[in-house]
Order: structure tokens, then C-alpha cells, then sequence
């Protein structure tokens, strides 16, 4: 069973890993109800009202749109022309198929898609799950730019987790889906190395991810004391903790402003015998309490972000630059009214 969830997700990947619109039919709810079964979900699921984490904050929090059935997060870097998001939810995609919603009806269609050159997502792994959106033209100095977190203390700190997925509590279930922007906070447990071997087959490459648990304040649903002893037992921020859910992708974790992590996957008792006891609905990866999530782990990734934006920023030089001023002026400024006009 879990080998031929696995053959899928290749395939699947889009469609099971990034989320849903919130135009679904009854027929394509039905549909979507199987990708509950794939090893790879993103999520945010709260303990109780899902609405009393919506957000109007985190303004420089994109969601990025596109084909049916496609929701993920993207955060803006300090370029303002950047964002950083999970590497599946660009793969496959060309720029006209993808678009930013900032909210305020500032919508924008991204001039480059940049994956990770070893991004990698099959049977046997997820690796190097991250990505960079390119805007034609820098936004306005009033959406907020974010820096990305460069220590390696993340384990035990408390992070503040936004996306644009659906909603559901704990308990488990088929997530509702409604394109709205929500925050809630969990704790980084681990490495998330440590979970290579609880699905046969699947490997995590060393010190790129960062791994967590959804609890609720019991210890039998607390997957990495049951799973890995004492020494990791935690309850965590208790029934005041969130997770990620479909439609989460590439949404940030912020420690302390700064962009820690990026919702990547996570997985539950269908796919790991390990967290059969800890899963509250143990027959699905449905985002219920008991259930390992993983994010990216950006300090990892720094050099390969920084090397990005300055290929990408770096000036001209002023002969050539005074060229492009005076040729490209008037065309420059259609773009900007095509855009206007387009949105």
C-alpha cells in the first residue's frame, strides 16, 4: 500500500501537495477526498475554531494561485522583487500558469519561476524542496520584505506558521478550503533526519528539514515522545498549537520575523506503523493530532538564496544601463498599464 501511494506522488504532485481552490464542485471535493492518502501533505489544522486564526498581518505573504486545484505561499525577500517559496509548487508550471494574490487586489503573474538546481521529489525522497518566484518590477515599499533566519538553533524555539490552506480541526477530516490567510504557532522538534526509516523505503537528506509534531496536550498523541523516547517527549504549546494542511506549500515559519522554514510535507499513520498509536485518525494523513510534519529548512539554503538574489539584482554598468533607459522607457511604462489592465 504505502509503496504504490509512493509511485503516485510523482505524478500527483501538484495536485496532492499544494491544496485546493475554494471553488470546488461536489464531484471534485470527492476527488480531492484521495489526496489524503498521499505521503506528501501540507496543512494548517487548529484545535478549534479554524477562524479565530485568520490574519489581516504578514502582509508580504503571497498566495500563489493558478490551475484548478492549486493553492501554495510564497514570502517576499528583501528585494521586493523575490519570493521564497517550496520548490514543489513551481515544478512543472510556467510563469503564465501562476499568480500572486496580495490581498488589496494587488494580483501579479511572476516573470520567472528559479527551482533549486537538486530539487528532487520521488519514491525515495523529498530533497532540496524550495524554490524562488521572480517579479518583472520591484512592489511598493509598504508590503514588507522578510530576511531569512541563518543560525542552526531552530530546535525548541516556537514558530509562527502562515498559509493559505484549508481548514479543519485536530480531530482530522476533509479539510474546507476558502483562500484565506491564517497564523498559529508550533515548536520545532527536530532534525528531521531522525524520521528516516519510518516509511520503509523514503529518506531525508541530513540537515535540510526540520521536523514537528501536531499536539494536543496528551502524552499518547505525542509522536516524538511515543516514537523516540524521553529524551524528545514534548507536548509542545499543547491544544494552542497548529499544523499545516493542503494548500499550506511553501508558506513560512517566522522565528523571531525571520523565515525559518517552509511548509514542505508531513505524513501519519497510514503511511508509518511508527505513529499508528499517536495518529487520532491513523487511517489517514489528514492533519489530526499525532501526525509529523516537515518543513525546509532555509539557514540550510542561505548561500544558495543569497547567490539567487545577487546574480539576479546585480546593476549594470552605467553605459549600458543609460541604454536601456532611453530605449526601453515608453515600454516600460505599457507594462505597467498591460498589467493594470489585465488584473
Amino acid at each position: 500500500m504505502i509503496a504504490s501511494r509512493f509511485a503516485k506522488l510523482k505524478n500527483m504532485i501538484a495536485l496532492s501537495t499544494v491544496g485546493l481552490v475554494a471553488t470546488l464542485t461536489a464531484g471534485q471535493r470527492a476527488e480531492a477526498t484521495n489526496f489524503t492518502q498521499m505521503p506528501v501533505q501540507m496543512r494548517i489544522a487548529t484545535v478549534d475554531n479554524p477562524d479565530n486564526y485568520l490574519t489581516e498581518g504578514f502582509d508580504g505573504v503571497a498566495r500563489v494561485f493558478g490551475p484548478q486545484f492549486y493553492t501554495c505561499g510564497a514570502s517576499l525577500l528583501g528585494t521586493g522583487r523575490h519570493l521564497l517559496t517550496a520548490g514543489h509548487c513551481l515544478e512543472g508550471f510556467e510563469t503564465g500558469d501562476l499568480f500572486l494574490d496580495f490581498g488589496d487586489d494587488l494580483v501579479l503573474s511572476p516573470s520567472e519561476l528559479i527551482l533549486h538546481p537538486q530539487y528532487e521529489i520521488n519514491p525515495s525522497t523529498v530533497a532540496n524542496d524550495i524554490g524562488i518566484i521572480e517579479l518583472a518590477e520591484e512592489l511598493p515599499e509598504e508590503i514588507t520584505r522578510y530576511n531569512i533566519y541563518r543560525d542552526s538553533d531552530e530546535f525548541g524555539q516556537i514558530g509562527d506558521k502562515v498559509g493559505y490552506g484549508g481548514n479543519l480541526t485536530g480531530d482530522g477530516g476533509i479539510p474546507e478550503f476558502d483562500s484565506q490567510k491564517r497564523t498559529g504557532q508550533n515548536t520545532y522538534d527536530a532534525p528531521a533526519e531522525i524520521l528516516n526509516g519510518l516509511i520503509p523505503g523514503f529518506t531525508i537528506p541530513d540537515g535540510t528539514q526540520l521536523a514537528y509534531d501536531f499536539d494536543n496536550g496528551l502524552a499518547d498523541n505525542d509522536a516524538f515522545g511515543v516514537v523516540f523516547g524521553p529524551d524528545y517527549a514534548n507536548l509542545g504549546l499543547g491544544v494552542n498549537e497548529v499544523n499545516s494542511v493542503l494548500g499550506d506549500s511553501g508558506g513560512p515559519t517566522f522565528i523571531d520575523g525571520l523565515i525559518a522554514g517552509l511548509t514542505s510535507f508531513g505524513f501519519g499513520g497510514d503511511l508509518s506503523e511508527a505513529l499508528l498509536s499517536t495518529d487520532v485518525t491513523p487511517s489517514f494523513t489528514d492533519s489530526s493530532f499525532g501526525e509529523i510534519s516537515v518543513d525546509t529548512r532555509v539557514s540550510f539554503y542561505a548561500d544558495w538564496i543569497d547567490d539567487v538574489l545577487e546574480e539576479r539584482t546585480s546593476v549594470p554598468e552605467p553605459s549600458f544601463l543609460a541604454g536601456l533607459i532611453a530605449i526601453g522607457a515608453g515600454i516600460a511604462l505599457k507594462r505597467k498599464k498591460g498589467d493594470r489592465q489585465s488584473k
